[in-house]
């Protein structure tokens, strides 16, 4: 019993010295599709971290945090300390217009440790820059329940090696992923959301204004009838046409699969 106190007191006092060194500040991704309750976890957070008295900026207006332009990212300065949620990123990096993606964008995500920031990435797929996806230090996949439960499990990341064949001719460095375990949800593997709880603090079909449009409405041809009774006979008539077709071609279709039917 002695030596088992000893081994724990020993463990616990090296889990302290080791949380010392441990980084909170991380680049997150969380991705899911439309209205699985991205922005409804992002109130959730920004709600804990005003708690918690950090500061928080978005992109999105949500009640406590800072509206910010996601575009400032590496060219103003934002407090030290501070919580980043920019939500639908996939439309401001895009993976595909990558030439848009600035130095000042890089520098900042790779240094974003160094100005003590925890920045959050959301959106719809993983379609956001390849740099930006390379840094991401955890991910989310987030998932509707029911239309009130969000559910958004963390995926851990992993460089392995893949190992040379006759098809590529050299080995590589390729990303591993697979979802943390349930069984860690104490540690955060697993986020739970009542969304109705948060709906009030958002607009979830908040969007930008368009110029309005000039369309020309397609006209819909005049029925052939004009009540219930010539509507019962429009069908019985379409019906007793369509059968007499089928059968028609039924026959012939008999005739040549099966010529020795025929009458000689």
């Amino acid at each position: 019993m002695k030596y088992l106190l000893l081994f724990m007191v020993i463990i616990l006092g090296f889990m302290a010295f080791a949380y010392h060194y441990r980084n909170p500040y991380k680049l997150i991704m969380i991705f899911g599709k439309k209205g699985s309750g991205k922005t409804t976890l992002l109130t959730k957070l920004t709600m804990r971290y005003l708690k918690a008295g950090r500061q928080v900026y978005s992109n999105v207006p949500i009640p406590g945090a800072y509206l910010f332009d996601p575009y400032d990212i590496g060219f103003k300065a934002i407090p030290r300390g501070a919580v980043i949620f920019i939500d639908e990123v996939g439309m401001i990096w895009d993976s595909r217009d990558f030439k848009s993606f600035k130095q000042e964008y890089r520098n900042y995500f790779k240094l974003q440790r160094h100005y003590h920031h925890t920045v959050y990435l959301l959106s719809q797929s993983f379609d956001i820059d390849k740099k930006l996806r390379d840094l991401t230090d955890q991910m989310y996949l987030i998932r509707s329940y029911f239309n009130v439960f969000s559910v958004a499990r963390r995926i851990n990341k992993t460089i392995t090696i893949v190992h040379a064949d006759s098809g590529t001719g050299e080995s590589h460095l390729a990303d591993d992923m697979q979802f943390d375990s349930l069984l860690l949800f104490w540690a955060g593997s697993i986020k739970i959301t009542f969304i109705p709880r948060y709906t009030k603090y958002f607009d979830s079909f908040d969007a930008p204004e368009l110029k309005e449009g000039e369309y020309a409405l397609c006209p819909i041809p005049p029925l052939p009838y004009t009540n219930r009774k010539e509507h019962l006979i429009y069908v019985l008539h379409s019906t007793r046409d369509f059968l007499i077709r089928f059968g028609f071609y039924l026959f012939r279709y008999i005739q040549t699969r099966f010529p020795f039917l025929q009458k000689k």
